[in-house]
């Protein structure tokens, strides 16, 4: 089953559609996982012939489905793993705790990257009520302050109740 929101993956045995469920997250861009669909078009361009088709890549990745070595040697090809990554050892375990980093530190990032963007459009309104206010006269500008002061009041009222 495919991971949601690039979490982690929960202890349980290693298969093949967790292995594949990985490399989905790892390989998503600004947390939108590939789909299967792009995934199958990719390998199929890559190989010059219809390969593998995104149902099958969807069946794979529910659990339903065991791929021959030739699909998951082109699923290998695709996410530059070495087909040793699909079987459980030593080998996959070194893969899977860098692409579970991976999927957490992109994470990571995108919650920063969403708090920054925030933090941006908060700025550019006080930036903006701030040149607003500074082409008021004075006596406006004291207006405004005192209203300001108002609103404040106001909320602190509402926040009590």
């Amino acid at each position: 089953m495919p991971l949601q929101d690039g979490a982690a993956l929960p202890d349980e045995e290693w298969n093949v559609a967790r292995a594949l469920n990985l490399l989905f997250a790892a390989a998503a861009k600004d947390g939108k996982e590939p789909t299967n669909r792009e995934v199958a078009d990719s390998i199929n361009r890559n190989v010059g012939h219809q390969a593998i088709s995104y149902e099958t890549i969807r069946k794979i990745r529910q659990g339903g489905y065991t791929p021959s070595i030739g699909k998951m040697n082109l699923l290998a090809d695709l996410f530059y793993v070495p087909l040793d990554y699909f079987r459980p050892g030593d080998e996959q375990k070194k893969y899977q705790e860098q692409y579970e980093r991976l999927v957490e530190y992109r994470k990571k990032a995108i919650q920063a990257q969403q708090a920054a963007e925030q933090a941006m459009q908060e700025n550019a309104r006080v930036q903006f009520l701030a040149r607003k206010v500074g082409g008021l006269s004075p006596e406006s500008q004291e207006r405004t302050l005192k209203f300001i002061q108002k609103l404040e009041g106001i909320e602190k009222m509402e926040q009590d109740l």
